[in-house]
């Protein structure tokens, strides 16, 4: 389903609290294109399979997707694309300050609120706490305007929610990263 090591099949990053156009699945779903490749490798290795096409692949899909969307200006407003970039490994080791930083900058320009769906806030909770963010993430957790798990809480909610503004389901593990974090940061 890849063109070029480049997939766009899947849905994009839905469920955001924001009215605009959604962020492009194609940057997510090559990020787990990329992400499945080195997983795979992995597990050959662990199973004494040869691992070299897996090995390959990643690295074909790693480097497509930074030469499409690395430099992309149109998604630099999107906190899912810094968020996914540093989460599915596809920087390198002296860009991830760099993109931590932007996308810290983008939660605070937004009143300490996040503004993605599903697939952005899995990754911006790793993304940050890996990267001495922590205080930021307790802003987004504690804030308690809308959309935060704060703003849920106040409002009576003891579970949580598929949507921000509450009205699907009100017991659904769409925004469950927060309770990952918890636990592990």
């Amino acid at each position: 389903q890849a063109d070029d090591y480049i997939c766009d099949y899947g849905l994009a990053d839905w469920c955001s609290p924001i009215d605009r156009p959604q962020h492009p699945a194609v940057v997510t779903d090559t990020a787990y294109y990329y992400h499945n490749a080195v997983l795979m490798s992995k597990m050959a290795e662990l199973m004494g399979e040869p691992s070299d096409k897996w090995i390959e692949l990643s690295g074909n899909v790693r480097k497509a997707w930074r030469e499409k969307f690395l430099n992309n200006e149109e998604l630099t407003s999107f906190q899912t694309f810094y968020a996914c970039a540093i989460y599915q490994g596809l920087l390198d080791e002296e860009e991830i300050p760099v993109y931590a930083k932007k996308l810290a900058q983008l939660i605070e320009d937004n009143g300490n609120h996040i503004d993605c769906g599903i697939l952005g806030t899995k990754y911006i909770f790793s993304a940050l706490s890996e990267n001495g963010y922590m205080d930021l993430i307790y802003k987004m957790i504690t804030n308690p305007t809308w959309p935060s798990y704060a703003y849920w809480i106040n409002k009576g909610y003891k579970t949580l929610c598929e949507s921000w503004d509450i009205h699907d389901s009100c017991n659904h593990h769409m925004y469950s990263e927060v309770d990952h974090w918890f636990y592990r940061h």
